[in-house]
């Protein structure tokens, strides 16, 4: 098991920390494999798991590139689209001589008018954010401004050698530990477990539309050619909560 893999079973493990999940599958096979669309090797799989209470399902990637000596995952943890408890992504990915990690919360409430939202649930990542950018060993991921405008500013994404990739666990770690601890708040923060909202639940579903789209997103076209078009819109419509 390379580093990228160990990491992604690591995040898949302590997300199970907040809420068991049951896998969906058929026999011992994952929930659908992915093959090349020129050569028809197989090259990757989705996983996908459903939740309980606070989760509504993980959604789990792998995609194997020979060619290019790639291994990369995702893993996404979303949570009950009514709630205000913000969903985690991951992804991961190893080649020969580069790697990159990034783990992020996907908000539920418009950070331009809701300053509770943001100084309560997402500044407590400031210190592991900053100390990610203080590591040497990391080069932050840039993103176009449409990106920007639509992800997290504490989102981490970084790129580096494969023998630093192993650095992440810690920066993963302290976001895994505050996106857990967000399930029992004390008194006085806001309170983000809470019950369907049919407006939030609106809210995220436009902005998992817009940030999960392959217009706004090149990523999704190169994964298209990976693994074929019908793959990567099963993907999406995955993660945009449609099915």
């Amino acid at each position: 098991m390379n580093i990228s893999a160990t990491l992604t079973a690591h995040v898949l493990q302590r997300l199970q920390e907040l809420e068991a999940i049951t896998e969906v599958c058929q026999g011992n096979k994952p929930y659908h494999s992915f093959y090349h669309p020129e050569s028809g090797d197989e090259v990757g799989y989705i996983r996908l798991y459903k939740g309980e209470h606070i989760l509504d399902h993980v959604v789990e990637v792998n995609i194997r590139a020979a060619t290019m000596e790639m291994d990369a995952y995702m893993i996404m943890a979303f949570t009950q689209p009514g709630s205000l408890y913000p969903h985690l992504a991951f992804d991961t990915e190893l080649l020969p001589n580069d790697s990159a990690f990034h783990i992020d919360l996907l908000h539920k409430r418009e950070f331009a008018t809701d300053i509770d939202y943001i100084q309560s649930v997402m500044a407590p990542l400031s210190d592991a954010f900053d100390a990610a950018n203080a590591n040497p060993d990391f080069r932050f991921s840039d993103a176009t401004h449409l990106m920007k405008a639509l992800l997290n500013p504490w989102m981490a994404s970084y790129h580096c050698s494969p023998e630093h990739l192993a650095q992440s666990q810690t920066t993963i770690d302290a976001y895994l530990d505050h996106w857990l601890s967000l399930a029992d708040r004390a008194e006085g923060e806001v309170i983000v477990n809470t019950s369907h909202s049919h407006q939030v639940a609106d809210y995220d579903r436009q902005h998992r539309a817009a940030i999960f789209d392959a217009k706004v997103d090149i990523l999704w076209d190169m994964i298209a050619n990976l693994i074929g078009t019908d793959s990567r819109d099963l993907i999406l419509t995955l993660v945009r909560g449609q099915k």
